[in-house]
């Protein structure tokens, strides 16, 4: 038999494990790190990205539900969808900005971006929440932290 041929085989204390619950677990921390930064200024366009730092948190929020989902039960993930179509429909009627347009120089109308506070203050109240709920789900069903009880019912264990 050549060596191409030959078959290894391993006990289950050889083999190497793979837990995808460790990468979830980074990939939530770094988003959540990356929201907390630009929760500093919500307002400020980010050109890194091409979008204000608003809509980042809103879509980073968005890709953390979608980590979750697949934990949640039925009415859970009714109830979070709902939140975050309302803060879709609210940012579609109440954009935190919006456009004036200045009389201006021999150029012609200018066109000046105008912050809408109410609107923005509504919008950063309706991101904190749905953040809180989004955190609520993960400790309900632990994903990344153990109950006392039985820790090893986390998705990500020691």
């Amino acid at each position: 038999m050549s060596e191409e041929n030959k078959t290894i085989s391993l006990s289950p204390s050889e083999k190497a494990s793979y837990n995808q619950a460790n990468l979830y677990q980074l990939r939530t921390h770094e988003i959540f790190s990356r929201i907390n930064r630009l929760s500093t200024n919500p307002k400020v366009f980010n050109e890194e990205i091409g979008a204000y730092n608003f809509e980042i948190i809103y879509r980073d929020l968005g890709s953390i539900l979608s980590t979750i989902s697949s934990k949640l039960n039925s009415k859970e993930s009714e109830n979070i969808s709902k939140k975050k179509k309302a803060i879709k429909d609210f940012l579609i009627s109440n954009p935190p900005f919006k456009f004036k347009h200045n009389a201006s120089n021999y150029s012609g109308m200018k066109k000046k971006l105008q912050l809408n506070y109410k609107n923005f203050v509504e919008l950063e109240d309706k991101l904190f929440s749905f953040r809180l709920s989004i955190e609520k789900l993960m400790d309900i069903h632990e994903f990344g932290n153990p109950s006392k009880e039985d820790p090893t019912s986390s998705v990500v264990t020691n």
